[in-house]
């Protein structure tokens, strides 16, 4: 697992997380509470597929933080367009 331990990093992700949550918490408290109070389906399936996105929000966000990203080494030469064929 690839992952630098830097102070601004985790403030923004944290700061990622907390927006999402809060988010996630607003949709449901604000959006569909009474509905799904009042046992709507159309508010069961919005809650289902909000919550899938907000899931593959933190999965993609986690996957990208915590996989290399790719790195070239130092030996690699500056490319040179005028070698290119046009």
């Amino acid at each position: 697992m690839w992952f630098i331990y830097d102070s601004a990093g985790l403030i923004c992700a944290g700061l990622t997380y907390s927006i999402v949550m809060t988010v996630s918490i607003g949709f449901f408290r604000v959006g569909i509470w009474e509905a799904l109070l009042a046992g709507d389906y159309s508010a069961y399936l919005n809650l289902i597929v909000f919550q899938y996105h907000c899931t593959l929000i933190f999965w993609s966000h986690f996957k990208c933080m915590t996989t290399e990203p790719g790195v070239l080494p130092m030996e690699v030469e500056e490319l040179n367009f005028e070698r290119l064929a046009p």
